[in-house]
């Protein structure tokens, strides 16, 4: 099986919610420190009911 890799459209890159620095920047938190950055990240999200507790699983 063949792997194409398709380049991003300037269109996509300029609409896109990250970049490639923040990406690798939360990338890098959440391998050193998961429940911090879940934690953090879990807020942006509105749940029915707030969570009380963030495991790494």
């Amino acid at each position: 099986m063949t792997s194409n890799i398709y380049p991003v459209t300037k269109a996509v890159k300029n609409h896109a919610l990250i970049d490639q620095a923040k990406y690798q920047k939360w990338y890098q938190q959440s391998v050193e420190d998961p429940d911090k950055f879940w934690g953090k990240h879990g807020k942006r999200i509105d749940w029915f009911k707030p969570y009380t507790k963030v495991k790494n699983t």
